[in-house]
Formats: structure tokens, C-alpha cells, sequence
């Protein structure tokens, strides 16, 4: 990544997740196969490596990431071209645990 951890903007701000959830973009990918995710945690890169199909929605399962954390990253396709979100570099998501009511 280019930048320091969560000092990258503007970013497409994809929401909040819950860990192990699927974080599911907006943009379609434009082929099939293995599409990564590059996050920066803690000052180390954290990656996730998912496959795509062509013409369907991007997403990543958000495995290993931890709870009650805004990452800021990029995705990349299989050819490790950079891929925009929304005309944006860079996304941030936030990770928060979900708790039962009642």
C-alpha cells in the first residue's frame, strides 16, 4: 500500500462488518479468479485472498480480520492490476461484533 495504515483518503467507505463476515463491494469484477484484498493493521499488510467470477459483485470473507477496527486498503485483480471502488483508490470498512438483543 502507499500509504500509512488509515491515512489514506478519499476512500470508498464500504460500512461496518462484522469479523468473518463478507464484505461485498459495489464494483463488479472484470474476470474470473483470485482477487486480494491489501489492508494495513497494527503497521504490518493483512491479506485476503478471495475468488471472483467475471460480471459478479466483488467480495472478500473477512477471516482473521479483528472486531472494533476501521481498515483503510486497496483491491487488486488476478493480474495485480489496481481495481477502483466507486472511482476510488482506496476502501475503508469497519469491523464491529454484532451482540444479540433481548
Amino acid at each position: 500500500m502507499a500509504c500509512c495504515d488509515n491515512l489514506c483518503e478519499p476512500a470508498y467507505n464500504a460500512g461496518c462488518f462484522e469479523p468473518c463476515g463478507v464484505l461485498l463491494l459495489p464494483t463488479l469484477a472484470t474476470s474470473t479468479g483470485d482477487y486480494t484484498l491489501e489492508v494495513g493493521f497494527n503497521g504490518q499488510k493483512l491479506t485476503i485472498t478471495d475468488g471472483q467470477t467475471n460480471g459478479q459483485p466483488i467480495s472478500f470473507v473477512l477471516d482473521g480480520v479483528n472486531e472494533a477496527f476501521t481498515f483503510v486498503g486497496q483491491v487488486f485483480d488476478e493480474a495485480g492490476d489496481l481495481v477502483q471502488i466507486e472511482t476510488k483508490d482506496y476502501i475503508k470498512f469497519k469491523t464491529t461484533k454484532a451482540y444479540a438483543l433481548g
